[in-house]
């Protein structure tokens, strides 16, 4: 895979958006950090940063996003007032929706989604989304950064990955992958004036691989069991643990499976 496979048709990406500042990179550290720095350096523009490869790329909490050139990596920010409210779980769910319809549409696949922003293609990782907001000096939110990594081609991993991850499609050509770029685009700046705090789509909980599963979630001092009985608005997983149903707002999934987990740790 040291060959650069997953070119774009920049020109018809900047065709289609006009008003958009469109960046396109062979290799970058993190596609969210250039975009980061431009909503920084000119709060009023809407862009595109792409890139073929990242060797920074992040997920959450700070782990890494393995980003070789057989993926494509994308990050849209859009300027938003200082006034506006943000709702962070509601936007990443909705951002996995966007990209979920578009990879449907130009590949066929059918993506779901792990809460809470990792794309799957049947038991393999495919995809992840990463959203930030920016703020300013004063601490007045200024923009929000939208970040998707997509392992088009993407067939080797490092061994170290918890989850298994595999590609999107086994073969693909610059317009499909142009095709994709410019619907989840498109999807995205139809939603710019409300996306901030859209209520979250109600497809959402159908793409859910983990609704009705039982769950391990690793989280900072405990460890919990249970089953994933819902979503609330705000995007926090409902778990039952057999005493009662917990809100988990952030957690790292180790495990889950369709039956009751009798044989964890």
């Amino acid at each position: 895979q040291g060959v650069i496979l997953m070119q774009i048709n920049v020109a018809r990406l900047q065709n289609e958006f006009p008003d958009e500042k469109i960046e396109y990179f062979d290799q970058v550290g993190s596609t969210n950090d250039v975009a980061f720095t431009r909503v920084q350096q000119n709060p009023g523009i809407a862009g595109m940063v792409v890139a073929n490869q990242q060797t920074a790329g992040r997920g959450t909490n700070q782990r890494q996003f393995y980003s070789p050139n057989s993926g494509i990596y994308c990050s849209i920010y859009l300027p938003l007032a200082p006034a506006t409210v943000l709702h962070p779980g509601r936007v990443t769910a909705n951002v996995g929706v966007i990209v979920a319809e578009a990879v449907h549409r130009v590949f066929g696949q059918p993506l779901g989604i792990k809460w809470v922003n990792d794309l799957y293609l049947h038991d393999q990782k495919v995809g992840g989304i990463l959203c930030e907001a920016v703020s300013n000096d004063d601490n007045q939110l200024i923009g929000l950064v939208l970040g998707m990594g997509l392992n088009i081609l993407t067939t080797t991993f490092p061994q170290a990955m918890l989850r298994t991850g595999g590609p999107i499609a086994e073969q693909a050509n610059a317009t499909q992958v142009t095709d994709l770029l410019i619907k989840i685009n498109q999807a995205i700046q139809k939603k710019r004036q409300t996306l901030a705090s859209d209520a979250i789509n109600p497809k959402y909980l159908d793409l859910s691989i983990l609704q009705d599963q039982w769950v391990i979630i690793d989280q900072a001092a405990s460890r919990l069991t249970g089953k994933v009985t819902g979503i609330t608005p705000e995007n926090e997983l409902l778990v039952n643990d057999g005493h009662q149903v917990r809100t988990v707002t952030n957690g790292r999934i180790l495990r889950w499976q369709a039956e009751p987990l009798n044989d964890f740790d």
